[in-house]
């Protein structure tokens, strides 16, 4: 070994320099100062994991929205506003898979339609309050089925988990179309159903007034000859 001030020799074992003095540096410390750096470089401080989580989370979250992730993130004004849930209503929500939303919306469609008169006001009113509060609602729901994916499946690869969001997310529309279909035909049912009733019993109340006319006139004719 070599003294590195003064380039003497120094015998195994030796701490110090016998020509200057100097402390020298052994082979054990150079081990752990190596150690040290390369556990410094493992070992990232809490902040740091909390960003990289965060930046994870992130990533699976834009793999389980899909197209137009960017326009879901939060925003002031108009940007937090879901054109879409406005022109399209449930339409739109079937498309995003929130299944059990697009059921209840449709439902309360189909029971106003067939019961109010003033059915097209309140599906307005309905499209603007779903598109004022939809991006919210989509992105908590986002959340808490990556956290159940994320749950079911602790040692799964990344990019195993990446395509699992996205299989479980995006948008689906075969689904919405045939659900669409399916909605109008019971609407008509039921509405011709509803509807037609009324107009039946007019009808059956028509015909008993003309019998009842009918034998009146046939009595006083008799009473009268």
């Amino acid at each position: 070994m070599i003294c590195q001030k003064c380039g003497s020799n120094v015998n195994p074992g030796e701490i110090f320099c016998r020509n200057c003095g100097v402390t020298v540096e052994t082979k054990s410390q150079n081990n752990e100062v190596e150690s040290e750096s390369n556990n410094s470089s493992i070992f990232l401080p809490p902040e740091n994991m909390v960003e990289i989580n965060k930046q994870d989370d992130n990533d699976l979250l834009s793999s389980y929205v899909g197209k137009n992730y960017e326009k879901f993130k939060e925003g002031k004004g108009l940007s937090n506003v879901s054109w879409c849930t406005l022109f399209f209503g449930p339409a739109y929500i079937l498309y995003r898979k929130m299944w059990i939303t697009a059921a209840l919306w449709l439902s309360i469609s189909l029971l106003i339609g067939i019961f109010l008169k003033n059915y097209m006001y309140i599906s307005v009113v309905l499209n603007t309050m779903m598109a004022l509060f939809f991006k919210k609602i989509y992105i908590d729901n986002a959340k808490k089925e990556i956290k159940e994916i994320k749950e079911k499946n602790p040692n799964i690869e990344r990019d195993k988990l990446l395509e699992l969001c996205k299989k479980e997310g995006g948008t689906s529309v075969g689904i919405m179309i045939v659900v669409i279909i399916i909605y109008l035909v019971v609407s008509f049912l039921l509405g011709a159903t509803i509807i037609g009733t009324p107009k039946d019993k007019t009808n059956s109340k028509e015909t008993d007034n003309k019998k009842t006319v009918e034998k009146n006139t046939v009595s006083e004719n008799i009473t009268s000859n």
